[in-house]
């Protein structure tokens, strides 16, 4: 009777335990989805911005804010296919990047020479990096709640040779890595066969930054059964994200790139 009473009382104990961090975790995923929710508006405020290199608040004569990106088509010669190219001049928003992007299923990529393709967008950087200035304090707040303070921040930077602007598809990748890790948690006590949730992957949660971001940067956000990620974890995913995201131009086609695979385009 004694050994009755002692395991109804151990699991009344479990079952009060997994109430308490079913609760942390409920709160954990709803903060997540904020943020998400919330980066998606920025994302939308940032895109309407003018970011055309006649827009740089520095002497025109000064070239050295200007970038190019390369449109890469899935077909070498649009005209020979009976396909009008884009009026490249009229592009003066992320948007009307983004659009290209969609409507032709192109690719982008930076290039330091624009005479190597007729496919060139110019694009004034200082202007990009005023657009998604509000990401980059959003994602700062999100990290400020994982208990991730301005010294860390800057130290994470430092170690990575990267400027803040890669803040932005970090807390993404770390969104996506809880909400990952909170689906196999659900998952997991709510099925009747231990091994059920083994068949979740990366995109049962949507993870269209992590896929974009490459295999390094999952592997580093590996909790391997922990329930938080530590420092150490957060500084080697950093340097793997920073790897894939140069400069403020790269953070805004990874920008660009993420809300498509979230249907937002």
């Amino acid at each position: 009777m004694k050994t009755k009473t002692i395991t109804l009382f151990a699991l009344t104990m479990i079952l009060l335990s997994s109430g308490c961090i079913s609760q942390k975790e409920e709160y954990r995923f709803k903060n997540d989805k904020t943020f998400l929710s919330g980066f998606m508006c920025l994302r939308e405020k940032a895109f309407s911005e003018n970011i055309s290199p006649k827009n740089v608040t520095k002497a025109p004569s000064y070239n050295d804010d200007i970038a190019y990106l390369r449109v890469c088509y899935p077909i070498d010669d649009l005209s020979g296919n009976g396909i009008e190219a884009p009026n490249y001049e009229a592009v003066t928003t992320l948007s009307d990047i983004e659009r290209i992007v969609v409507e032709y299923g192109a690719q982008l990529s930076i290039v330091e020479d624009p005479t190597v393709s007729e496919d060139i967008i110019a694009v004034s950087e200082e202007s990009i990096q005023i657009a998604i200035q509000p990401m980059i304090q959003q994602s700062k707040q999100y990290l400020y709640s994982l208990g991730v303070n301005d010294s860390d921040i800057a130290e994470m930077l430092e170690d990575a040779d990267a400027n803040e602007s890669v803040l932005v598809p970090f807390s993404i990748a770390l969104v996506e890595s809880d909400i990952h890790y909170l689906t196999q948690r659900k998952a997991r006590r709510n099925s009747l066969i231990p091994t059920a949730y083994a068949a979740l992957s990366w995109g049962d949660a949507g993870a269209c930054a992590l896929e974009a971001l490459g295999f390094d940067v999952v592997l580093a956000l590996d909790r391997s059964g922990a329930s938080v990620l530590t420092k150490a974890a957060m500084k080697k995913a950093l340097k793997a994200v920073a790897k894939r995201c140069v400069s403020y131009i790269g953070v805004a086609i990874f920008v660009i790139d993420f809300g498509i695979c979230l249907g937002h385009a």
